[in-house]
Protein backbone atom coordinates (compact mmCIF):
# COMPACT_ATOMS: atom_id res chain seq x y z
CA UNK A 1 0.00 0.00 0.00
CA UNK A 2 1.07 3.31 -0.94
CA UNK A 3 2.66 5.72 2.13
CA UNK A 4 2.61 9.27 2.12
CA UNK A 5 5.71 10.98 2.29
CA UNK A 6 6.70 14.87 2.16
CA UNK A 7 9.21 16.14 -0.48
CA UNK A 8 11.82 18.40 1.65
CA UNK A 9 14.48 20.38 0.37
CA UNK A 10 16.31 22.67 2.64
CA UNK A 11 13.88 25.59 3.77
CA UNK A 12 10.86 24.47 1.83
CA UNK A 13 8.49 21.55 0.80
CA UNK A 14 8.86 21.11 -2.47
CA UNK A 15 5.83 18.45 -3.36
CA UNK A 16 3.87 16.23 -0.96
CA UNK A 17 3.10 12.92 -2.82
CA UNK A 18 1.84 9.65 -2.60
CA UNK A 19 4.57 6.84 -3.18
CA UNK A 20 6.34 3.91 -2.72
CA UNK A 21 9.49 3.32 -1.55
CA UNK A 22 12.39 4.76 -4.07
CA UNK A 23 15.66 4.13 -4.74
CA UNK A 24 18.83 6.39 -5.87
CA UNK A 25 21.91 5.96 -6.63
CA UNK A 26 24.89 8.98 -6.18
CA UNK A 27 27.52 9.23 -7.47
CA UNK A 28 31.00 11.57 -5.55
CA UNK A 29 28.38 11.30 -2.45
CA UNK A 30 31.19 11.26 0.26
CA UNK A 31 31.15 15.29 0.59
CA UNK A 32 29.77 18.24 -0.84
CA UNK A 33 27.43 18.81 -2.95
CA UNK A 34 26.64 14.69 -3.40
CA UNK A 35 26.63 14.30 0.62
CA UNK A 36 23.84 16.86 0.57
CA UNK A 37 21.81 15.47 -2.24
CA UNK A 38 22.38 11.99 -0.37
CA UNK A 39 21.21 13.41 3.01
CA UNK A 40 18.19 15.33 1.38
CA UNK A 41 16.98 12.55 -0.36
CA UNK A 42 17.18 10.50 2.35
CA UNK A 43 14.92 12.99 4.39
CA UNK A 44 12.52 12.42 1.59
CA UNK A 45 11.94 8.94 2.41
CA UNK A 46 14.21 7.45 -0.79
CA UNK A 47 16.71 4.94 0.01
CA UNK A 48 20.20 6.32 -1.13
CA UNK A 49 23.14 4.55 -2.18
CA UNK A 50 25.98 6.63 -1.29
CA UNK A 51 28.50 5.91 -3.82
CA UNK A 52 32.25 7.09 -3.18
CA UNK A 53 35.69 5.74 -4.35
CA UNK A 54 37.54 5.70 -0.75
CA UNK A 55 35.57 3.22 1.55
CA UNK A 56 36.78 4.81 4.31
CA UNK A 57 35.29 8.02 3.18
CA UNK A 58 32.56 6.62 1.88
CA UNK A 59 31.82 4.84 5.52
CA UNK A 60 32.41 7.74 7.34
CA UNK A 61 29.92 9.97 4.91
CA UNK A 62 26.94 7.04 5.93
CA UNK A 63 27.94 7.32 9.92
CA UNK A 64 27.74 10.92 9.53
CA UNK A 65 24.19 10.93 7.60
CA UNK A 66 23.34 8.07 10.18
CA UNK A 67 24.56 10.51 13.07
CA UNK A 68 22.24 13.54 11.97
CA UNK A 69 19.40 11.60 12.40
CA UNK A 70 19.07 10.01 8.89
CA UNK A 71 17.57 6.08 9.17
CA UNK A 72 19.91 3.35 9.26
CA UNK A 73 17.37 1.70 6.11
CA UNK A 74 17.58 4.56 4.19
CA UNK A 75 21.08 5.08 3.76
CA UNK A 76 23.68 2.54 2.04
CA UNK A 77 27.16 2.58 1.22
CA UNK A 78 28.95 1.22 -1.84
CA UNK A 79 32.25 1.68 -3.59
CA UNK A 80 32.39 3.22 -6.64
CA UNK A 81 35.03 4.15 -9.25
CA UNK A 82 32.93 5.96 -12.40
CA UNK A 83 36.29 5.03 -14.74
CA UNK A 84 36.31 1.61 -13.71
CA UNK A 85 33.82 -0.11 -16.26
CA UNK A 86 33.47 -3.07 -13.72
CA UNK A 87 33.10 -1.15 -10.78
CA UNK A 88 29.86 0.49 -12.68
CA UNK A 89 28.82 -2.98 -13.58
CA UNK A 90 29.03 -4.40 -9.83
CA UNK A 91 26.87 -1.28 -8.44
CA UNK A 92 24.99 -2.47 -11.42
CA UNK A 93 24.54 -5.96 -10.28
CA UNK A 94 24.27 -4.95 -6.14
CA UNK A 95 21.12 -2.20 -6.99
CA UNK A 96 19.42 -5.45 -9.32
CA UNK A 97 19.83 -7.74 -6.82
CA UNK A 98 18.92 -6.10 -3.69
CA UNK A 99 16.40 -3.77 -5.16
CA UNK A 100 15.02 -4.77 -8.68
CA UNK A 101 15.00 -1.22 -10.12
CA UNK A 102 16.20 2.04 -9.36
CA UNK A 103 14.31 5.50 -9.51
CA UNK A 104 17.00 8.12 -9.52
CA UNK A 105 20.58 8.53 -10.95
CA UNK A 106 22.22 11.44 -9.74
CA UNK A 107 26.02 11.35 -11.38
CA UNK A 108 27.70 13.85 -9.11
CA UNK A 109 31.27 12.59 -9.42
CA UNK A 110 33.60 15.03 -10.87
CA UNK A 111 37.18 16.27 -10.99
CA UNK A 112 38.68 19.95 -12.07
CA UNK A 113 41.17 18.75 -14.59
CA UNK A 114 43.50 21.38 -12.98
CA UNK A 115 46.07 21.73 -9.90
CA UNK A 116 45.01 24.63 -7.96
CA UNK A 117 46.90 26.68 -5.37
CA UNK A 118 44.74 27.24 -2.87
CA UNK A 119 45.93 30.66 -1.19
CA UNK A 120 46.38 32.09 -4.78
CA UNK A 121 43.07 31.04 -5.45
CA UNK A 122 41.35 32.32 -2.58
CA UNK A 123 43.06 35.67 -3.21
CA UNK A 124 41.86 35.76 -6.30
CA UNK A 125 38.18 35.63 -5.24
CA UNK A 126 38.41 37.74 -2.22
CA UNK A 127 39.60 40.46 -4.92
CA UNK A 128 36.83 40.57 -7.78
CA UNK A 129 34.23 38.77 -5.38
CA UNK A 130 33.24 35.95 -7.89
CA UNK A 131 34.91 32.89 -9.49
CA UNK A 132 37.79 33.62 -10.52
CA UNK A 133 38.55 33.94 -14.50
CA UNK A 134 40.76 34.98 -17.55
CA UNK A 135 44.08 33.11 -18.66
CA UNK A 136 46.43 35.64 -16.80
CA UNK A 137 44.88 35.07 -13.60
CA UNK A 138 45.21 31.50 -13.86
CA UNK A 139 48.67 31.41 -14.80
CA UNK A 140 49.01 32.12 -11.37
CA UNK A 141 46.50 29.85 -9.14
CA UNK A 142 46.34 26.84 -11.36
CA UNK A 143 47.89 24.48 -13.93
CA UNK A 144 46.96 21.71 -15.75
CA UNK A 145 48.76 18.98 -17.87
CA UNK A 146 47.53 16.15 -20.24
CA UNK A 147 47.18 13.26 -17.65
CA UNK A 148 45.12 15.34 -15.50
CA UNK A 149 42.99 16.51 -18.90
CA UNK A 150 42.64 12.94 -19.62
CA UNK A 151 41.50 11.79 -16.14
CA UNK A 152 39.26 15.19 -15.79
CA UNK A 153 37.68 13.87 -19.04
CA UNK A 154 37.41 9.99 -18.16
CA UNK A 155 35.72 11.24 -14.95
CA UNK A 156 33.06 13.79 -15.77
CA UNK A 157 31.51 12.87 -18.97
CA UNK A 158 32.41 9.37 -19.44
CA UNK A 159 31.99 8.43 -16.09
CA UNK A 160 28.35 10.01 -16.09
CA UNK A 161 27.78 8.34 -19.73
CA UNK A 162 28.99 5.03 -18.46
CA UNK A 163 26.39 5.20 -15.04
CA UNK A 164 23.78 6.09 -17.31
CA UNK A 165 24.27 3.29 -19.82
CA UNK A 166 24.55 0.45 -17.42
CA UNK A 167 21.61 2.12 -14.80
CA UNK A 168 19.33 2.33 -17.44
CA UNK A 169 17.84 -1.17 -18.18
CA UNK A 170 17.03 -0.85 -13.99
CA UNK A 171 15.75 2.96 -14.34
CA UNK A 172 13.17 1.84 -17.45
CA UNK A 173 12.04 -0.42 -14.45
CA UNK A 174 10.92 2.44 -12.27
CA UNK A 175 7.83 4.01 -12.84
CA UNK A 176 9.29 7.64 -12.09
CA UNK A 177 12.68 7.14 -13.94
CA UNK A 178 15.03 10.22 -13.50
CA UNK A 179 18.57 11.56 -14.36
CA UNK A 180 20.42 14.40 -12.90
CA UNK A 181 23.78 15.33 -14.22
CA UNK A 182 25.80 17.93 -12.15
CA UNK A 183 26.97 20.17 -14.35
CA UNK A 184 28.26 23.89 -14.78
CA UNK A 185 28.07 27.16 -16.06
CA UNK A 186 31.17 26.83 -17.41
CA UNK A 187 29.97 23.96 -19.39
CA UNK A 188 27.83 26.36 -21.74
CA UNK A 189 28.95 26.43 -25.62
CA UNK A 190 29.46 30.06 -25.41
CA UNK A 191 32.48 29.32 -23.18
CA UNK A 192 34.41 27.06 -26.31
CA UNK A 193 35.61 29.43 -28.79
CA UNK A 194 36.29 26.15 -31.48
CA UNK A 195 33.00 26.88 -33.66
CA UNK A 196 33.66 23.12 -35.01
CA UNK A 197 32.79 21.94 -31.18
CA UNK A 198 30.11 24.08 -30.68
CA UNK A 199 28.60 23.26 -34.24
CA UNK A 200 28.47 19.60 -33.35
CA UNK A 201 27.55 20.00 -29.93
CA UNK A 202 24.56 22.18 -30.67
CA UNK A 203 23.37 20.65 -33.34
CA UNK A 204 20.60 18.95 -31.94
CA UNK A 205 18.66 16.88 -34.30
CA UNK A 206 21.90 15.46 -35.57
CA UNK A 207 23.77 14.97 -31.90
CA UNK A 208 24.44 11.41 -30.98
CA UNK A 209 27.51 9.92 -29.21
CA UNK A 210 29.70 9.18 -31.29
CA UNK A 211 29.48 13.30 -32.23
CA UNK A 212 29.88 13.79 -28.97
CA UNK A 213 33.47 11.62 -28.51
CA UNK A 214 34.77 13.26 -31.52
CA UNK A 215 34.73 16.66 -30.16
CA UNK A 216 36.53 15.22 -27.12
CA UNK A 217 39.21 13.47 -29.21
CA UNK A 218 39.94 15.91 -31.03
CA UNK A 219 40.82 18.52 -28.08
CA UNK A 220 42.80 15.57 -25.98
CA UNK A 221 45.21 15.15 -29.01
CA UNK A 222 45.13 19.30 -29.08
CA UNK A 223 45.90 19.23 -25.72
CA UNK A 224 48.34 16.65 -26.08
CA UNK A 225 50.23 18.55 -28.73
CA UNK A 226 50.16 22.27 -27.27
CA UNK A 227 47.28 23.67 -29.17
CA UNK A 228 44.47 24.58 -27.33
CA UNK A 229 45.12 28.43 -27.74
CA UNK A 230 45.56 28.03 -31.79
CA UNK A 231 42.61 25.72 -32.24
CA UNK A 232 40.44 27.64 -30.30
CA UNK A 233 40.17 25.85 -27.06
CA UNK A 234 39.52 27.43 -23.47
CA UNK A 235 42.94 27.32 -22.22
CA UNK A 236 42.16 27.59 -18.20
CA UNK A 237 39.99 24.59 -16.85
CA UNK A 238 40.34 23.33 -20.57
CA UNK A 239 38.92 19.67 -19.70
CA UNK A 240 36.22 20.48 -16.97
CA UNK A 241 34.99 23.16 -19.53
CA UNK A 242 34.68 20.46 -23.05
CA UNK A 243 33.83 17.49 -20.42
CA UNK A 244 31.05 19.81 -18.77
CA UNK A 245 29.79 20.59 -22.16
CA UNK A 246 30.18 17.07 -23.39
CA UNK A 247 27.84 15.52 -19.90
CA UNK A 248 25.40 18.45 -21.16
CA UNK A 249 24.97 17.38 -24.92
CA UNK A 250 24.94 13.77 -23.77
CA UNK A 251 21.63 14.75 -21.39
CA UNK A 252 20.01 15.72 -24.51
CA UNK A 253 20.92 12.11 -26.03
CA UNK A 254 19.83 10.22 -23.33
CA UNK A 255 16.10 12.19 -22.68
CA UNK A 256 15.70 11.29 -26.59
CA UNK A 257 16.66 7.71 -26.19
CA UNK A 258 14.28 7.76 -22.90
CA UNK A 259 11.55 9.71 -23.45
CA UNK A 260 9.58 8.35 -20.10
CA UNK A 261 12.50 9.23 -18.49
CA UNK A 262 13.32 13.37 -16.78
CA UNK A 263 16.82 13.82 -17.62
CA UNK A 264 18.34 16.90 -16.69
CA UNK A 265 21.72 18.28 -16.08
CA UNK A 266 22.11 21.12 -13.58
CA UNK A 267 24.57 23.63 -12.17
CA UNK A 268 24.49 24.36 -8.57
CA UNK A 269 25.94 27.17 -8.51
CA UNK A 270 29.08 28.26 -7.34
CA UNK A 271 29.02 26.25 -4.07
CA UNK A 272 31.58 26.58 -1.36
CA UNK A 273 33.21 22.93 -1.73
CA UNK A 274 37.19 20.94 -1.87
CA UNK A 275 36.67 21.54 -5.27
CA UNK A 276 36.33 25.75 -5.15
CA UNK A 277 38.63 25.58 -2.00
CA UNK A 278 35.71 26.48 -0.36
CA UNK A 279 35.24 29.45 -2.12
CA UNK A 280 31.80 30.31 -3.69
CA UNK A 281 28.46 31.99 -3.05
CA UNK A 282 26.56 29.04 -1.47
CA UNK A 283 26.88 26.34 0.55
CA UNK A 284 26.78 22.61 -0.31
CA UNK A 285 23.22 22.33 1.37
CA UNK A 286 21.77 25.16 -1.10
CA UNK A 287 24.05 23.67 -4.38
CA UNK A 288 22.19 20.36 -3.57
CA UNK A 289 18.73 21.47 -3.04
CA UNK A 290 17.83 22.40 -6.69
CA UNK A 291 19.54 18.58 -7.77
CA UNK A 292 16.55 16.92 -5.19
CA UNK A 293 13.88 19.34 -6.46
CA UNK A 294 15.30 17.70 -10.68
CA UNK A 295 15.31 14.50 -9.09
CA UNK A 296 11.83 14.66 -7.27
CA UNK A 297 9.91 16.62 -10.96
CA UNK A 298 6.55 15.16 -11.37
CA UNK A 299 6.20 13.35 -14.54
CA UNK A 300 4.99 16.82 -16.37
CA UNK A 301 8.42 17.71 -15.79
CA UNK A 302 10.91 19.22 -18.24
CA UNK A 303 13.73 16.78 -19.60
CA UNK A 304 17.05 17.66 -21.84
CA UNK A 305 17.40 20.47 -19.83
CA UNK A 306 20.59 22.16 -18.76
CA UNK A 307 19.68 24.27 -15.27
CA UNK A 308 21.59 26.78 -13.54
CA UNK A 309 19.16 27.32 -10.86
CA UNK A 310 21.00 28.28 -7.83
CA UNK A 311 21.85 31.56 -8.69
CA UNK A 312 18.69 32.75 -10.41
CA UNK A 313 19.52 31.74 -13.96
CA UNK A 314 18.55 28.42 -15.49
CA UNK A 315 19.78 27.54 -18.80
CA UNK A 316 16.32 25.65 -20.82
CA UNK A 317 16.63 25.74 -24.23
CA UNK A 318 13.44 23.12 -23.56
CA UNK A 319 14.15 21.35 -26.80
CA UNK A 320 12.26 18.56 -25.93
CA UNK A 321 9.18 20.07 -25.29
CA UNK A 322 8.13 21.76 -28.51
CA UNK A 323 5.09 23.41 -28.48
CA UNK A 324 3.32 21.41 -31.40
CA UNK A 325 4.42 18.40 -29.01
CA UNK A 326 2.02 20.25 -26.57
CA UNK A 327 -1.87 19.37 -25.77
CA UNK A 328 -2.96 23.18 -26.58
CA UNK A 329 -6.57 23.83 -25.62
CA UNK A 330 -7.58 25.83 -28.46
CA UNK A 331 -10.15 27.65 -25.77
CA UNK A 332 -7.08 28.88 -23.81
CA UNK A 333 -6.54 32.66 -23.65
CA UNK A 334 -3.52 34.50 -23.51
CA UNK A 335 -2.40 37.88 -22.61
CA UNK A 336 1.20 39.81 -23.35
CA UNK A 337 1.93 43.23 -22.40
CA UNK A 338 3.97 45.12 -24.56
CA UNK A 339 3.51 43.95 -27.17
CA UNK A 340 3.09 46.35 -30.61
CA UNK A 341 6.95 45.23 -31.68
CA UNK A 342 10.02 43.61 -30.75
CA UNK A 343 10.08 40.45 -28.28
CA UNK A 344 6.15 40.73 -27.44
CA UNK A 345 5.14 41.05 -30.77
CA UNK A 346 7.06 37.80 -31.32
CA UNK A 347 5.49 35.67 -28.57
CA UNK A 348 2.12 36.86 -30.11
CA UNK A 349 2.91 36.07 -33.07
CA UNK A 350 4.47 32.28 -32.24
CA UNK A 351 1.29 31.57 -29.51
CA UNK A 352 -1.19 32.76 -32.24
CA UNK A 353 0.12 30.27 -34.28
CA UNK A 354 -0.57 27.43 -31.56
CA UNK A 355 -4.21 28.40 -31.70
CA UNK A 356 -4.15 30.55 -28.49
CA UNK A 357 -6.56 33.33 -28.98
CA UNK A 358 -4.76 36.37 -27.75
CA UNK A 359 -5.57 39.89 -25.95
CA UNK A 360 -2.98 41.93 -26.29
CA UNK A 361 -1.50 45.67 -27.18
CA UNK A 362 -0.31 43.85 -30.68
CA UNK A 363 0.65 45.24 -34.61
CA UNK A 364 -2.47 43.68 -35.90
CA UNK A 365 -1.56 44.59 -39.35
CA UNK A 366 1.51 42.37 -39.47
CA UNK A 367 -0.91 39.37 -37.84
CA UNK A 368 -3.04 40.14 -40.78
CA UNK A 369 0.17 39.44 -43.29
CA UNK A 370 0.86 36.36 -41.23
CA UNK A 371 -2.80 35.16 -41.30
CA UNK A 372 -3.17 34.79 -37.54
CA UNK A 373 -5.82 37.84 -36.69
CA UNK A 374 -8.50 35.02 -36.15
CA UNK A 375 -6.66 34.57 -32.71
CA UNK A 376 -5.67 37.75 -32.08
CA UNK A 377 -7.62 41.11 -30.53
CA UNK A 378 -6.33 44.03 -29.35
CA UNK A 379 -6.84 46.16 -26.05
CA UNK A 380 -5.29 49.25 -25.12
CA UNK A 381 -3.37 49.14 -22.37
CA UNK A 382 -0.77 51.23 -20.28
CA UNK A 383 1.23 49.34 -17.55
CA UNK A 384 1.67 52.27 -15.57
CA UNK A 385 -1.77 52.92 -15.38
CA UNK A 386 -3.89 51.03 -12.69
CA UNK A 387 -7.57 52.18 -14.11
CA UNK A 388 -6.12 50.67 -17.59
CA UNK A 389 -5.05 47.32 -15.78
CA UNK A 390 -8.62 47.29 -14.10
CA UNK A 391 -10.52 47.90 -18.00
CA UNK A 392 -7.84 44.77 -19.58
CA UNK A 393 -9.26 42.45 -16.42
CA UNK A 394 -13.03 43.80 -16.90
CA UNK A 395 -12.87 43.20 -20.72
CA UNK A 396 -11.26 39.53 -20.59
CA UNK A 397 -13.75 38.93 -17.57
CA UNK A 398 -16.88 39.88 -19.71
CA UNK A 399 -15.40 38.23 -22.68
CA UNK A 400 -13.82 35.35 -22.06
CA UNK A 401 -14.55 34.79 -18.09
CA UNK A 402 -11.26 33.41 -18.01
CA UNK A 403 -7.30 33.65 -18.46
CA UNK A 404 -4.86 30.91 -19.17
CA UNK A 405 -1.36 32.53 -19.97
CA UNK A 406 -0.14 36.27 -18.74
CA UNK A 407 3.64 36.79 -20.56
CA UNK A 408 5.59 39.87 -19.70
CA UNK A 409 8.48 39.77 -21.89
CA UNK A 410 12.14 40.86 -20.15
CA UNK A 411 14.68 42.61 -22.08
CA UNK A 412 17.88 41.64 -21.74
CA UNK A 413 20.72 44.30 -22.96
CA UNK A 414 23.03 41.34 -23.19
CA UNK A 415 26.31 44.15 -23.59
CA UNK A 416 25.70 46.24 -20.39
CA UNK A 417 24.40 42.62 -18.56
CA UNK A 418 28.14 43.23 -16.36
CA UNK A 419 26.08 45.80 -14.63
CA UNK A 420 25.47 43.55 -11.20
CA UNK A 421 23.62 43.99 -8.23
CA UNK A 422 26.68 44.38 -5.91
CA UNK A 423 24.44 44.62 -2.68
CA UNK A 424 24.30 41.72 -0.47
CA UNK A 425 21.25 42.49 0.77
CA UNK A 426 19.41 42.08 -2.72
CA UNK A 427 20.77 39.04 -3.28
CA UNK A 428 19.89 37.48 0.06
CA UNK A 429 16.28 38.28 -0.33
CA UNK A 430 16.09 36.89 -3.61
CA UNK A 431 17.70 33.92 -2.69
CA UNK A 432 16.14 33.01 0.71
CA UNK A 433 12.76 32.96 -1.26
CA UNK A 434 11.33 31.35 1.97
CA UNK A 435 12.03 34.76 3.61
CA UNK A 436 11.13 36.60 1.26
CA UNK A 437 8.95 39.54 1.62
CA UNK A 438 7.45 42.23 -0.73
CA UNK A 439 8.56 44.90 1.92
CA UNK A 440 12.40 43.58 1.84
CA UNK A 441 12.28 44.10 -2.06
CA UNK A 442 12.82 47.96 -1.90
CA UNK A 443 14.71 48.07 1.60
CA UNK A 444 17.80 48.21 0.25
CA UNK A 445 21.06 50.46 0.49
CA UNK A 446 23.82 50.78 -2.56
CA UNK A 447 22.84 50.67 -6.03
CA UNK A 448 24.58 49.43 -9.51
CA UNK A 449 26.54 52.39 -11.32
CA UNK A 450 25.11 51.46 -14.77
CA UNK A 451 21.96 51.18 -16.18
CA UNK A 452 20.64 51.30 -12.43
CA UNK A 453 17.03 51.58 -11.90
CA UNK A 454 16.83 48.66 -15.03
CA UNK A 455 18.95 46.40 -13.28
CA UNK A 456 17.08 46.94 -9.70
CA UNK A 457 13.59 47.06 -11.53
CA UNK A 458 14.36 43.74 -12.97
CA UNK A 459 15.87 42.19 -9.60
CA UNK A 460 12.29 43.46 -8.15
CA UNK A 461 10.85 41.44 -11.50
CA UNK A 462 12.66 38.34 -10.00
CA UNK A 463 12.02 38.60 -6.89
CA UNK A 464 8.42 39.38 -7.40
CA UNK A 465 8.22 36.66 -9.58
CA UNK A 466 8.85 33.88 -6.51
CA UNK A 467 6.83 35.60 -4.28
CA UNK A 468 4.04 35.10 -6.93
CA UNK A 469 4.67 30.85 -7.21
CA UNK A 470 4.71 30.54 -3.34
CA UNK A 471 1.19 32.89 -3.33
CA UNK A 472 -0.15 30.64 -5.67
CA UNK A 473 0.92 27.03 -5.52
CA UNK A 474 -1.22 25.64 -8.43
CA UNK A 475 0.06 28.02 -11.12
CA UNK A 476 3.03 27.76 -13.11
CA UNK A 477 4.84 30.99 -12.78
CA UNK A 478 8.07 31.62 -14.35
CA UNK A 479 10.05 34.66 -15.43
CA UNK A 480 12.77 33.99 -18.94
CA UNK A 481 15.70 35.99 -20.11
CA UNK A 482 15.54 35.26 -23.94
CA UNK A 483 18.81 36.30 -25.02
CA UNK A 484 20.16 39.32 -26.36
CA UNK A 485 17.55 40.38 -28.59
CA UNK A 486 17.74 42.22 -31.91
CA UNK A 487 14.98 44.78 -30.88
CA UNK A 488 14.59 48.79 -30.69
CA UNK A 489 15.98 48.26 -26.60
CA UNK A 490 19.14 47.08 -28.49
CA UNK A 491 19.45 49.40 -30.91
CA UNK A 492 18.93 46.53 -33.49
CA UNK A 493 22.27 45.18 -32.28
CA UNK A 494 22.01 41.25 -30.14
CA UNK A 495 22.89 37.66 -31.29
CA UNK A 496 19.23 36.72 -31.57
CA UNK A 497 16.42 37.25 -34.14
CA UNK A 498 12.66 38.59 -32.26
CA UNK A 499 11.28 34.74 -33.55
CA UNK A 500 14.22 32.67 -32.05
CA UNK A 501 13.79 34.18 -29.08
CA UNK A 502 9.97 34.31 -28.57
CA UNK A 503 10.47 30.57 -28.60
CA UNK A 504 11.54 30.19 -25.21
CA UNK A 505 8.63 32.31 -23.66
CA UNK A 506 6.31 30.43 -25.57
CA UNK A 507 7.54 27.16 -24.47
CA UNK A 508 7.50 28.00 -20.68
CA UNK A 509 3.69 29.39 -20.93
CA UNK A 510 2.91 25.79 -22.77
CA UNK A 511 4.56 23.59 -20.51
CA UNK A 512 2.72 20.67 -18.90
CA UNK A 513 0.78 20.69 -15.38
CA UNK A 514 3.53 19.80 -12.82
CA UNK A 515 6.55 21.76 -14.66
CA UNK A 516 8.51 24.13 -12.81
CA UNK A 517 7.44 27.26 -11.13
CA UNK A 518 9.62 30.25 -9.33
CA UNK A 519 12.32 29.65 -11.55
CA UNK A 520 13.99 32.40 -13.52
CA UNK A 521 14.97 31.44 -17.11
CA UNK A 522 17.96 31.71 -19.93
CA UNK A 523 17.56 30.73 -23.11
CA UNK A 524 21.67 31.11 -23.57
Amino acid sequence: MARESTILAPKRVVKTISTFLKYAVVTGANKGIGYEICRQLASNGILVVLTARDEKRGLDAVQKLKDSGISDDLVIYRQLDVVDPDSIVSLAEFVKNNFGKLDILVSNAGISGVALQAEAFQRAFEQSGEFPSGDQVWAEIGTQNYEMAEQCVKTNYYGARGMAEALAPLLQLSDSPRIVNVTSILGLLKNIPNEWAKGLLDDVENLNEDRIEEVVNEFLKDFKDDLLASKGWPTYLSAYIVSKAAMSAYTRILAKKYPSFRVNCLCPGYCKTDITTNTGSFTAAEGAENAVRLALLSDGGPSASPLDVRGVAVYLPIIYIEPDSCPVDYSMHAVVTGANKGLGWGIVKLQASKGLEMKREVAVEKLNESCLSDHVVFHLLDVMDPASIASLAAFIRSQYARLDILARPRADLHKTGAAKVNNAAISGTTIDSDALAASKITSTEGWPALLSAYVLSKAAMNAHTRILSKKYPNLCINFICPGFVKTDMSNNTGTLSVDEAAVYPVKLALLPDGGPSGLLFHSG
